[in-house]
């Protein structure tokens, strides 16, 4: 019986987190899901995804939500969150043409701010890594997505929040250069892959490989079989019990970003 048709003859009861927009969404799902508060917030750009697509991890071993606010002008709805939630520390992610020095200053009259991020995202996505590492996430395993596409890097966002793994990013063809510095650096053991050969290449795998690390390819046909793919992959790792899964669109991706982290140690996603 396939995932789905299990899904499907059980009784299932919804929660929508459904703003105005993608900031209103973003804030909504971190009050309803953090209700005692969070210390710690994560800060992306809703105008653009690459820079939030690693911090899962992250918010997972920092307990905290996830995010949005314009590059230049800060959204109202990721303020209220911050001060509905009892911020006391922001991790800003990418450069400032991600979110830009006012914000930042505007951020630092009220809490302690901390910006992760560099050149670019796979320079940003090993920052985040090292930071969600030095606090505590896992040394001997990471996920490996995409960094030019977001379904499956996001499809991993619940599962990397959970179980406190960091995600990397890469081209197809190669594996790139901070990816494999992080992996090297930590001496992982294990590295999941997300998405089949056409998202992360054979060779990219196998470069992964000869740092002496064994590789796990959770993929399918498309975005949604991946999806799937690392729910399955994921259960059958880790034993997780699932009892609340998520929906977002496929079709873009701040939802799933923000959803994501804000599940509970129950939840898993798909786009």
């Amino acid at each position: 019986m396939t995932l789905y048709a299990a899904w499907m003859r059980l009784p299932v009861s919804y929660v929508r987190h459904d703003g105005a927009d993608r900031y209103e969404t973003a804030m909504l799902a971190a009050v309803r899901d953090f209700p005692e508060g969070a210390e710690v917030a994560i800060v992306a750009t809703g105008e653009r995804f690459p820079d939030a697509l690693a911090a899962s991890g992250l918010a997972g071993v920092v307990e905290a939500p996830i995010l949005l606010t314009r590059i230049n002008t800060l959204s109202p709805a990721c303020d209220y969150a911050l001060r509905a939630l009892g911020v006391k520390k922001i991790y800003v992610l990418g450069d400032t043409k991600a979110v830009s020095a006012g914000i930042e200053a505007e951020f630092r009259k009220r809490y302690f701010v901390t910006r992760l991020g560099g050149p670019d995202r796979y320079y940003t996505a090993r920052d985040i890594a090292d930071e969600a590492v030095r606090l505590g996430a896992s040394r001997t395993e990471v996920f490996l997505a995409l960094g030019s596409n977001f379904p499956d890097a996001l499809a991993m966002s619940s599962i990397a929040a959970q179980k406190h793994i960091t995600v990397l990013l890469t081209r197809t063809g190669d594996l790139h250069s901070e990816a494999a510095a992080a992996i090297k650096g930590a001496g992982v053991g294990r590295v999941y892959v997300a998405g089949d050969t056409r998202a992360v290449s054979a060779n990219a795998a196998s470069q992964v490989s000869a740092l002496g690390t064994s590789v796990t390819r959770w993929g399918g046909r498309d975005r949604y079989a991946t999806a799937a793919a690392v729910i399955s992959g994921a259960t059958a790792t880790w034993g997780i019990k699932v009892t609340r899964i998520g929906l977002a669109t496929g079709a873009n991706w701040p939802d799933a970003l923000t959803g994501g982290a804000a599940m509970d140690s129950r939840t898993v996603s798909c786009s």
